[in-house]
């Protein structure tokens, strides 16, 4: 028990006219029990009071007052709650509680099994673990303070009456307890054996050879309890179950495997190719898909073992802790693939099986600290000392908007707790612009910001006041999801990547800047690269230009008008109708006059900047609705391009607009079936080498949706192949460079 402390004992109080003595029930050390009627509820209810003989003895009332204090404390089916602490007219102090009219539980269970005896015998070990849990101790226990009512219901009585701290002396008595209700049965055989050496352990002499606590003695006795006849059976079904496991993990792999052929295969194949050189990768396509719905049988049997088990054993733990690991990985699966229908069914399932052990059980405790799902952050940034505002991302009118929480303090963060979701740090610091850092805090987990293959956090790079141009977006390092959207088009394999820092710009270039562009490239001398970078319309055959949709005046330089379709271009519109190296060139030309490295982005840094660290479908969330971004719905009439800036919902988590929508970006790198190399989860950027002219059959990808598009192209993780001398009113540009 608890040491006393220096509150105040109970003021003298007279509740005499409130309680009718009816009469003893036990003594109890220094108190005894007796039943009382409450006059003012009409109800009987059981008084423990100190003997009058202590009234003197400020160490015994101090004894009294602070056990029943804690006894009150504790809250278990197990333990009978206290009512009322006062004093009786005569001075004596009193506690009222339940009147437990039950038996010893050596008298309740002589008659019946071994197994009904101990599983009884199991409830109190369920409340003592409960107290020592919360490092409180009975002291006092026997069989007669073990009580069995007529239900069945188990209760630990007389709480408070010595003054132990360490439970293995609750642990003797419960040893001696289950040994008095044991010893006697016939026919225990080698469970009986068992339950015997159980019973010594406890009561062994030396401390430090019982078990620790009542924790450990009930899960020696839950692993007794499955063992028997029926139970063994049962068991045997779940071992069964058990070794179907590896059968369905080799079919999923066997699976896995031959797509992964399969998918080489066809990547070699053209669409208009004939079925003999589609055959191979179509069989084996057909082969994975065998060995999956094997994988899937395979399964169901596992499961209907386990669930058959429970009607040889109700309880049997082992099932539920079977059932309870197959559900945590389903789980996981499901979040993984963001099934949310999935991920709550599972769910469901885990928190039923794990609840179904014992309260002390570690994997009970394991699967619920992973259902809860709390996780941590930890932060470093250069300079350090900068505020953090942490903002939640919620979902408002099926978008996601990020929502003011609270500070976090400043830099260096350690280890602060976070529950599981989506944040927007807003990092802020004297002579530095302020910067967005998503993070997404997954189940249990610690984000931490240490790139692959390191060990220390990279600081977050915070750019000076003045290092950001007008209109750039800085995207700090950092990890992101890219990829694994099966609803995207030519989605590249789910993975998760770091990536350095870099600035992408706000809008993709618009006509007015690359007006300037050709203008200046014409003022400066340089014609040829004017006449090869000017918007064209489409090209038909390899080395022959097609006409200018530009037009010049007499000094050469351009300017809008009408197109082939009559239509005139606005300056706000972004430019298409330009080729791959006509990104490079623009991005050379605008990294000499303004001195910073500006470049053509990798698909990885487009997708990062899109996404941002959660995941999401879209720039702003996980839904799309045709008045957020110009796609071939968000107008009536005839489709046309939209004046950058016009959609204020198309902006991802860093400030970046249009990435769903209007017009599609180049990317840097050339195309590959499953995107770029990633080395050591890296995404590699490739440095700024000029304009170059590409062969013509090179292929390049392009990123985002555009104002021509469904909204399947709205898809951050969707991606285009096509040719580096393609010119479209889908392909556009934007430009990025490295900080930090």
């Amino acid at each position: 028990m608890s040491q006393t402390d220096d509150r105040p004992l109970l003021p003298h109080i007279s509740p005499v006219s409130r309680y009718e003595d009816l009469g003893f029930i036990r003594p109890g050390g220094e108190t005894e029990l007796r039943r009382v009627r409450d006059r003012e509820l009409d109800r009987i209810v059981a008084m423990r009071v100190l003997h009058a003989a202590m009234l003197n003895d400020v160490a015994a009332v101090r004894r009294f007052v602070d056990s029943v204090r804690i006894h009150a404390s504790l809250e278990h089916p197990g333990i009978l709650p206290i009512h009322e602490i006062g004093r009786l007219k005569d001075g004596r102090y009193f506690a009222t509680m339940p009147d437990n009219k039950g038996l010893p539980i050596a008298e309740v269970v002589g008659a019946g099994t071994l197994r009904v005896a101990v599983r009884t015998f199991a409830k109190a070990l369920e409340a003592l673990s409960y107290a020592h849990d919360r490092h409180i101790v009975h002291g006092a226990l026997s069989p007669d303070t073990i009580r069995v009512g007529g239900r069945g219901q188990v209760v630990v009585v007389d709480w408070g009456t010595a003054d132990e701290t360490d439970p293995r002396v609750d642990v003797m008595a419960l040893g001696l307890t289950l040994r008095a209700i044991a010893q006697d049965r016939r026919n225990a055989g080698v469970e009986g054996e068992v339950l015997a050496a159980i019973c010594a352990k406890a009561t062994h002499a030396e401390l430090d050879e019982r078990y620790p606590d009542a924790a450990s003695l009930l899960a020696v006795i839950e692993s007794w309890m499955d063992q028997s006849p029926r139970q063994a059976r049962a068991l045997q079904m779940v071992e069964s179950a058990e070794a179907l496991n590896p059968q369905a993990r080799e079919m999923r792999k066997r699976a896995n495997d031959l797509n992964t052929e399969a998918d080489s295969i066809m990547s070699k194949v053209e669409p208009w190719d004939t079925e003999q050189k589609k055959e191979l990768g179509w069989a084996k396509q057909e082969q994975a898909a065998l060995f999956d719905r094997e994988a899937d049988r395979i399964d169901s049997e596992a499961e209907r073992m386990l669930y058959s088990a429970f009607n040889h054993a109700p309880d049997l733990g082992a099932a539920h802790r079977a059932l309870a690991a197959r559900y945590r990985a389903q789980h996981e699966a499901a979040e993984a693939d963001r099934d949310a229908k999935a991920a709550e069914r599972a769910g469901a399932l885990l928190r039923v099986h794990s609840g179904a052990l014992s309260s002390s059980s570690p994997v009970r405790k394991m699967h619920f600290a992973y259902l809860k799902g709390l996780g941590s952050l930890s932060l470093v940034t250069d300079p350090p000392g900068a505020d953090v505002e942490l903002h939640r991302y919620e979902t408002h009118n099926r978008r996601q908007v990020w929502v003011a929480e609270r500070s976090l303090g400043r830099t260096p963060l350690a280890n602060v707790p976070l529950t599981m979701g989506s944040y927007l740090l807003v990092i802020r610091a004297k002579g530095r612009v302020p910067v967005r850092y998503p993070v997404l805090i997954r189940r249990q987990e610690h984000w931490d910001g240490v790139p692959p293959n390191e060990h220390h956090a990279k600081p977050i790079y915070l750019p000076r006041v003045g290092e950001l141009r007008k209109n750039d977006c800085y995207v700090p390092a950092g990890w992101f999801w890219a990829g694994g959207d099966a609803e995207a088009l030519d989605a590249a394999p789910r993975k998760r990547l770091w990536a350095d820092g870099f600035a992408l710009r706000r809008f993709p270039v618009t006509n007015r800047e690359y007006l300037a562009f050709l203008n200046d490239l014409v003022h400066t001398n340089r014609e040829d690269d004017a006449k090869r970078f000017v918007p064209r319309e489409r090209n038909r055959l390899p080395g022959k230009r097609a006409g200018m949709i530009y037009a010049r005046r007499r000094d050469g330089t351009f300017y809008l008008r009408k197109d082939i379709d009559g239509d005139r271009w606005l300056k706000d519109w972004p430019v298409f109708m330009t080729d791959w190296a006509c990104a490079r060139g623009f991005a050379a030309w605008f990294a000499e006059v303004t001195g910073q490295p500006w470049r053509v982005p990798s698909e990885y840094e487009w997708e990062k900047a899109a996404r941002g660290a959660d995941e999401r479908l879209f720039p702003w969330g996980d839904w799309l609705d045709p008045s957020w971004t110009r796609t071939r719905d968000s107008r009536a009439g005839r489709m046309y391009p939209a004046v950058v800036g016009r959609h204020p919902v198309d902006v991802s988590p860093y400030g970046v607009r249009g990435l769903g929508g209007n017009v599609r970006d180049w990317c840097f790198e050339g195309y590959k079936t499953e995107g770029p190399d990633t080395p050591g989860d890296r995404v590699i950027v490739q440095e700024y080498y000029g304009p170059r002219e590409p062969a013509w059959s090179t292929e390049r990808v392009a990123r985002g949706g555009y104002w021509a598009m469904s909204a399947q192209g709205s898809r951050a993780a969707t991606r285009y192949h096509v040719d580096a001398h393609m010119r479209s009113a889908h392909l556009g540009m934007r430009m990025a460079r490295s900080i930090g």
